[in-house]
């Protein structure tokens, strides 16, 4: 199986019986991770410039708090790569939600030892039917879990997963009756990820013409 971000788009390649074990892994732990989402070459690319990006730090209410990058070549090269409709396809298949519309998402980091974190929440609002989270961590990070648990159930986690593979990506569904969190990052290295939701609307060509017209360029 390949499911790969590329210079040149995604390139997804999966068989049906690959598929058939995709979607049992996900239905059982409701998420599932995607090994080098984002190719080598291209990641090391991206780290490049992360190198030299500027953050911001940005309270989620209800949530918790974060470092946010500064808008930035980074995220505008993984918003086009994300908004690819090999990888609506995919996603769709095996989360079963129906028509994505864009991939919206923003280059975050939680700095260790500072008590930044996301706190349990559902993600039930806006539109967002799906998540994927890019490692793209320049090193092996601590804590920085993320945890799934029922809602009715608040007091046992059912699934987790620590995604420090580099380009790894992991894919989760969002659903009332599950919450999530991410854990607060330890020892020395940021747990950073690109990060958002698939949403039904707007398109993302529409998305494109919005700020074009904002920025007084004409589509």
């Amino acid at each position: 199986m390949r499911v790969q971000l590329t210079h040149a788009g995604a390139h997804v390649d999966v068989s049906a019986s690959e598929l058939a074990a995709v979607k049992e892994e996900f239905n059982r732990r409701h998420c599932f991770l995607l090994r080098q989402l984002i190719e080598p070459g291209l990641l090391a690319r991206l780290h490049e410039k992360l190198a030299s990006a500027s953050f911001f730090n940005k309270t989620n209410a209800d949530v918790g708090d974060e470092s946010r990058m500064t808008s930035d070549p980074v995220g505008a090269a993984l918003e086009f790569l994300t908004n690819d409709p090999k990888l609506f396809a995919f996603v769709r298949a095996v989360t079963g939600i129906g028509e994505i519309g864009c991939f919206r998402g923003r280059v975050y980091r939680l700095l260790p030892n500072t008590g930044q974190m996301s706190d349990w929440h559902d993600d039930f609002m806006y539109g967002r039917m799906a998540t994927i989270s890019i490692n793209l961590s320049a090193g092996i990070y601590e804590g920085g879990l993320l945890q799934f648990r029922k809602a009715a159930e608040p007091d046992t986690i059912i699934s987790e997963i620590h995604n420090t593979g580099f380009g790894d990506a992991s894919l989760f569904k969002i659903d009332q009756s599950i919450q999530h969190r991410v854990t607060p990052a330890t020892g020395t290295v940021p747990r950073t990820a690109y990060a958002g939701w698939f949403v039904q609307r707007p398109q993302f060509a529409d998305l494109l013409k919005e700020r074009l017209n904002t920025s007084g360029v004409r589509a």
